[in-house]
């Protein structure tokens, strides 16, 4: 009869084999009974020394040229080979994929491959659904937000089928490439979007994609609402927009704030109030194409603003409505501002203007930085910005915020600068300088010079160059007896249709 053996191995916790740290026989086994781990030991390197043996641990062998950096993909027949991959990871963790190759971010393509076509219904639809005609989407933004930013050169179509329901907030940010169209599916009063409890119905922000909007209803419920707001966009299209808002609102239905647009046979919804005002081009250029609203306002509409700089593309007014956008365009101001604050401005290693720490004020903690200009010295400071792309090439006026901590008299500062293009010497004379002159009023308060005069910049001004703006505090022409401690400059300009 066979009789079983039973072998055990030594064993103990962790701790205890630390402790004794003893000297295994060759080949014999030492158990951790509290993590599950183990050694063989050689004969002669005691248990502290010696290493754990763990599952896997060892060098594995994959092709035999391989990427640096790349990604592992694991061989899907095996499970074991590993295979090459032009996808990296470098060592900030930054993901690169080589330029042509399309990737998905949980299961979303990278760029747009080819048109495509979601439809919408707020009232049938659902945003787990695929968006189709059959089996559309609940939202206008679920459709915005599966499309890649990529749109490469293809036509994304957001179709909204029939309803008077719509009523959310959407946000059209960051697309490139081709076409983002919105529109209804049949009649302009087939479908009907109210702006609800939000102050717009659409934002369109930072795209350079073609963003068209048309052919549907937004009707405004809130005083102050506007249909839609466009930010920094280059390629815009609105049309066949019918806008209305509260009674005795102050509504907009379209407003421009650095974007360009064209618009077309935009009107008010009928049989309800009108939006206050039509078009409002701030810092924006407006093109019309046989356009009703904004230029012939009805049941008391304003029409179309343009304050801050906003401008009309005369070229593309037709005839018709060509002499009410000249009077509009001559009535109103085309100036535009760029904040030059202390923070942004360099101190001069020649007699520089020092900077100073954060400061922060005792009752309500308010927080600034300056430029500390002392009373005895010339000092000097510089701003180095790119000429803004709307500039008209043309002289420019300034502003100082400063504050002093005591005092009296009067502060001076005078500002010249040059502008330096391609393959101009940087060490190059700047233009003549403008003085503008503050009274002191009183310490630790907010002081806002008055408007320089014209200040021409040497050189050749031109946008696509460099501003170069050089601050000096003249004491010669001073008062005051303290460090003036300037918070920053505001440069106003300018601007031409972009």
């Amino acid at each position: 009869m066979t009789t079983p053996i039973q072998i055990l191995h030594r064993r103990d916790t962790a701790a205890n084999w630390a402790s004794a740290n003893p000297v295994l026989g060759a080949s014999e086994l030492g158990y951790e009974t509290d993590t599950g781990r183990f050694k063989f030991g050689d004969g002669s390197t005691a248990w502290n020394a010696l290493t754990y043996l763990e599952a896997g641990v060892g060098d594995v062998v994959g092709p035999a040229t391989s990427t640096d950096n790349a990604i592992a993909r694991f061989d899907a027949g095996t499970g074991k080979k590993i295979q090459n991959s032009l996808v990296t990871i470098d060592d900030s963790g930054s993901v690169n994929v080589p330029a042509g190759q399309d990737y998905k971010i949980d299961g979303q393509a990278s760029k747009l491959t080819d048109d495509v076509a979601y439809y919408v219904n707020c009232d049938t639809g659902d945003d787990d659904n695929p968006g189709t005609v059959g089996s559309p989407f609940a939202t206008i933004q679920h459709a915005i937000d599966v499309l890649p930013k990529n749109l490469g050169s293809y036509y994304a179509s957001i179709i909204l089928m029939d309803s008077v329901n719509y009523s959310e907030k959407v946000t059209i940010q960051g697309f490139y490439g081709g076409t983002v169209d919105v529109y209804a599916q049949n009649d302009i009063d087939d479908v009907v979007m109210t702006s609800g409890a939000e102050y717009f119905a659409f934002l369109v922000i930072r795209c350079t994609a073609l963003i068209w909007i048309e052919w549907f209803t937004i009707g405004l419920t809130l005083g102050n609402a506007i249909g839609i707001v466009a930010q920094e966009c280059d390629s815009l299209e609105f049309s066949d927009i019918a806008f209305s808002g509260p009674n005795g609102n102050t509504c907009k239905g379209i407003w421009l704030n650095r974007a360009t647009a064209k618009i077309a046979d935009c009107t008010d919804r009928a049989g309800y109030d009108p939006v206050h005002w039509g078009i409002d081009v701030s810092g924006g250029v407006a093109e019309w194409d046989n356009d009703e609203f904004g230029v012939i306002p009805t049941s008391g509409a304003d029409g179309i603003i343009l304050p801050w700089g906003g401008c009309i593309d005369a070229d593309t007014v037709d005839g018709e409505h060509a002499s009410a956008f000249a009077d509009a365009a001559h009535t109103h101001s085309s100036v535009a501002s760029i904040p030059l604050p202390a923070s942004q401005g360099l101190s001069r290693a020649t007699n520089g203007a020092a900077y100073t720490a954060p400061i922060e004020t005792g009752t309500n903690h308010v927080c600034y930085v300056a430029l500390d200009f002392d009373n005895a010295t010339d000092e000097y400071a510089c701003w180095v910005i790119p000429a803004p792309r709307d500039w008209n090439a043309g002289t420019v006026t300034f502003i100082v915020h400063w504050t002093s901590t005591g005092g009296s008299g009067t502060f001076c500062l005078a500002i010249k600068g040059g502008c330096l293009g391609d393959n101009v010497a940087i060490d190059t004379a700047l233009g003549t300088a403008v003085a503008i002159t503050d009274t002191f009023q009183n310490a630790d308060r907010l002081h806002i010079s008055p408007e320089s005069d014209p200040m021409t910049f040497a050189g050749t001004p031109a946008t696509a160059k460099w501003l170069v703006i050089e601050a000096m505090r003249d004491v010669s022409e001073d008062t005051l007896g303290q460090d003036a401690r300037v918070i920053g400059l505001i440069m106003n300009y300018t601007r031409t249709a972009i």
